[in-house]
C-alpha cells in the first residue's frame, strides 16, 4: 500500500470520528428537545424539581425536609446564568480542539517517519479531549457536574491541557517552516490554557454543586486527597466481571503513563548527549497528557461497570472516544514511511475493539429496555 492509500485511510478513519462526534452532538439535542416537551406538558412538576435542585445545592435540606427557603431571585439569575456561561466555554473549548485536531491532520508532515504516529496520535488526543467537552457541557446543563464520573473528566481535561502547555512545540513542529509552526504552536497553547481554565471553573462548580461550599486552598487539598484515596481503592475490581476490561486497560495506560514520564525526564536530562531536539521532547510530553486524559476516561468507565451504569449516553461517548483514540493510534503506527503495516499497530488495535464492542452493547441494551418497558406499565 502506498504512503497516499494508508494517508487516505487514515483520512476515511477520522471522517468516521468526526461523523461519530456529530451524531453524539444531534443525540444530545434531541434529549434537550424531549426534555424541553416534557417541561412544557409538566410546568408545575419541572418548577419544583428546579427549585429542589437549587435548595439542595445551597444547603437548605436536612433531615426533616427542607427549611430557610427563602431566595434571592438576583442570586437565582446569576446561578443560571454562570451555568450558562460555563456551557459556553465548554462548547467554545470542544470546537477549539476539534480546529486544532482537524488542523494538525491537514498539514504537511515535513518528517516523513515514524513520527507520523505521534502526528496522528495527536490529532487522536485533540479529539478526544474535544468530545470531553462537549460530555461537560450536557452534563454541565443538567447540573451534573458534582458527579464523581465528572470531577474525574474535569480533572484529566485540566492534566490534559496543562501538561500539554509544557510541550512546545509539540505536534505543531511536525509544519514545513518555522514561522508556520510557531504562529500554529501559539494557538495550541491559547487554546489549552484556556481549556485549563475551564476545566478548573468546571471541578470547582463540581464542589459547590455537591458540597455547597465555598472553595478554599484547604477543601480543594482535601477533596484532591480523597479522590487519589478513592481512586487507588476503586482499581480493584469488586462486583462486576464487565469492569475486568475496563480494570486492565486502565493498568496497561497506567503503565504507559509511568513509562512515558520516565522517558520524558530522561530526554530531558540528556537532551544534548542523545542529541534529540526540543520537537522530539516536546512529543514525549504531549503523549503524557495524551495518556493522562485516557486514564481519567477508562477509570470512569470502569467505576460505571461496577454500578452496572455502562447504558448511559456519557458512557456510551467515553467508549467510542477512547475506541477512536487507540484506533487512529494504530493506524498512525501501521504507516511507516511509505508503506502499511498493519502488525505494527496492532497492539492498540486489539486495545480499541472492546470499547467499541461495550458501546455497541450499551446501545442494545439501553433500546431493549426502552422496548420493554411501555409494555410492563
Amino acid at each position: 500500500m502506498t504512503h497516499s492509500q494508508a494517508k487516505a485511510s487514515c483520512f476515511v478513519v477520522t471522517s468516521i470520528w468526526v461523523g461519530t462526534c456529530y451524531g453524539m452532538s444531534i443525540s444530545q439535542k434531541k434529549i434537550s428537545l424531549s426534555e424541553n416537551a416534557f417541561r412544557q406538558m409538566h410546568p408545575s412538576r419541572v418548577f419544583a424539581e428546579k427549585n429542589l435542585g437549587l435548595l439542595r445545592s445551597r444547603g437548605y435540606e436536612d433531615a426533616t425536609g427542607l427549611h430557610g427557603a427563602s431566595d434571592d431571585s438576583c442570586e437565582t439569575i446569576e446561578r443560571i446564568s454562570r451555568k450558562d456561561h460555563l456551557s459556553e466555554a465548554y462548547q467554545m473549548g470542544q470546537y477549539l480542539f476539534g480546529t486544532v485536531a482537524t488542523l494538525l491532520f491537514l498539514i504537511p508532515d515535513r518528517t516523513m517517519t515514524k513520527r507520523l504516529a505521534s502526528k496522528l496520535a495527536g490529532v487522536a488526543g485533540f479529539g478526544t479531549a474535544a468530545g470531553t467537552c462537549h460530555i461537560l457541557a450536557c452534563a454541565n446543563e443538567h447540573n451534573r457536574l458534582g458527579s464523581d464520573t465528572y470531577k474525574r473528566l474535569n480533572i484529566g481535561l485540566f492534566g490534559f491541557s496543562m501538561i500539554g502547555l509544557a510541550s512546545i512545540p509539540g505536534e505543531a513542529g511536525f509544519c514545513r517552516s518555522a514561522g508556520a509552526a510557531m504562529i500554529f504552536s501559539s494557538f495550541m497553547g491559547i487554546v489549552r490554557l484556556f481549556a485549563t481554565v475551564v476545566s478548573f471553573m468546571g471541578w470547582k462548580r463540581g464542589i459547590d454543586q455537591r458540597d455547597g461550599m465555598n472553595l478554599v486552598t484547604s477543601k480543594m487539598t482535601n477533596e484532591l486527597w480523597k479522590g487519589t484515596k478513592r481512586t487507588f481503592e476503586g482499581l480493584k475490581v469488586q462486583h462486576k466481571k464487565k469492569a475486568l476490561t475496563y480494570r486492565n486497560s486502565l493498568i496497561l495506560v497506567l503503565f504507559g503513563v509511568f513509562s512515558s514520564f520516565m522517558e520524558g525526564l530522561f530526554k530531558l536530562r540528556y537532551r544534548k548527549a542523545l542529541r534529540l531536539s526540543w520537537f522530539d521532547v516536546s512529543l514525549q510530553w504531549s503523549a503524557i497528557a495524551r495518556l493522562f486524559l485516557i486514564s481519567t476516561m477508562i477509570y470512569s468507565l470502569k467505576d460505571a461497570a461496577e454500578r452496572d451504569r455502562l447504558t448511559g449516553s456519557t458512557f456510551i461517548e467515553l467508549n467510542i472516544l477512547v475506541g477512536c483514540w487507540a484506533l487512529l493510534v494504530a493506524m498512525g503506527q501501521s504507516i511507516w514511511q511509505i508503506n502499511f503495516v498493519a502488525s505494527r499497530g496492532v497492539e492498540f488495535f486489539a486495545f480499541s475493539m472492546p470499547f467499541f464492542i461495550k458501546a455497541i452493547k450499551s446501545v442494545n441494551e439501553r433500546n431493549s429496555h426502552a422496548r420493554i418497558s411501555p409494555t410492563s406499565k
